[in-house]
């Protein structure tokens, strides 16, 4: 953990005398075969699609929490996968912090000493509450939010998920730590992660050409919105997909964009307790930094209209000042906000 120190464990004197000898580091080992595939999956995915990957980009950026609705065949939880490849890597603090969490939930090799890359955890719906936010007898070990701590929480089939377990998840979405409470002993765990819920259109998951009805899909789409619609900024319809694209995939150049957008909402935000634009309140966004009358028309449009609330209205802003860090942008303009407002609303294409 040292930093600038290269650790290289010995399995034998005779294997550290042989690098002696050659004057060189072994080679580090490769990623898994299965996780180098569902990159590339993902990688000619997002090139395929633009919105996609103008929205994910600006979700990894922003820290903006996202919901991808599509049938089985659009390959959600590769998208949610590629967001996690998109993150910078963790920061020494970060990496420290992330690696403890790990460890106390047993969850650390000993191949794995500190964890520098931000974690990707995915539930299956079926989770129980402790399993989600942390529990357990005697010792109280992290849930699956804990162990997200400044990665991503994929929730495949979101609306599957118990009601209770959507509504706790309140907690650690708002403030950034979950509290567990057993037996007259209360722990805090840090889980500050960007949340991406995956959906199908509709319960049975093959809409169009099923037999549901539009008042059945509109209810299952509300078991995610009524729990935690307030706190997704980004909504996108996702394509069943496609031919791989001729077009040669750049995600390398996508995670620079993402990380160069951080860099300048980092400096924005240099005196205030906030690195992310979306953990800046609504509020302070409002008084501090609004984007402009004429360039936020849309948006009030839209909010004096009814079609999104006060509170959702300071969400789109947050994510048209991303918008603008991810294109160098010193200030959100009108493409911005109304691209913003179309990722919202679920319009954009």
């Amino acid at each position: 953990m040292v930093p600038g120190v290269a650790v290289v464990p010995g399995p034998s004197l005779r294997a550290v005398l042989t690098w002696l000898r050659a004057s060189s580091l072994p080679a580090q080992p490769a990623a898994p075969a299965a996780a180098a595939a569902m990159a590339a999956r993902c990688a000619g995915r997002l090139t395929a699609a633009p919105a996609l990957r103008q929205a994910l980009q600006a979700s990894a950026a922003g820290g903006h929490h996202l919901c991808l609705t599509g049938p089985e065949t659009a390959a959600i939880p590769e998208l949610a996968a590629g967001l996690a490849m998109l993150l910078p890597a963790l920061d020494p603090g970060e990496a420290m912090q992330v690696s403890e969490i790990h460890s106390v939930a047993g969850l650390l090799g000993s191949a794995d000493s500190l964890i520098t890359r931000p974690p990707w955890r995915s539930p299956h719906h079926t989770a129980t509450l402790p399993a989600i936010l942390g529990g357990g007898s005697g010792v109280t070990r992290p849930g699956e939010a804990p162990l997200a701590h400044h990665g991503v929480l994929f929730l495949d089939n979101a609306p599957e998920f118990a009601r209770d377990i959507l509504a706790a998840l309140r907690q650690p979405l708002g403030s950034g730590h979950v509290v567990v409470a057993r037996a007259g002993v209360t722990t805090q765990f840090p889980a500050r992660f960007t949340l991406v819920a995956g959906m199908a259109p509709c319960p049975c998951g093959a809409r169009p050409g099923c037999a549901c009805s539009q008042l059945q899909a509109r209810r299952y789409r509300a078991r995610l919105a009524s729990e935690l619609g307030s706190y997704l900024s980004l909504w996108l319809t996702v394509r069943p997909a496609g031919p791989a694209p001729r077009r040669r995939p750049e995600p390398d150049l996508w995670a620079a964009h993402v990380a160069d957008a951080r860099d300048r909402a980092r400096h924005r935000l240099r005196d205030t307790p906030w690195r992310l634009n979306g953990q800046v309140p609504g509020a302070q966004l409002a008084r501090c930094w609004h984007p402009g009358t004429d360039a936020s028309a849309a948006i009030s449009r839209a909010a004096h209209a009814g079609q999104i609330s006060r509170r959702a209205a300071g969400q789109v802003i947050s994510v048209a000042w991303t918008l603008a860090d991810l294109v160098g942008k010193a200030r959100p303009g009108a493409e911005e906000c109304a691209q913003a407002l179309a990722f919202h609303l679920g319009t954009a294409s």
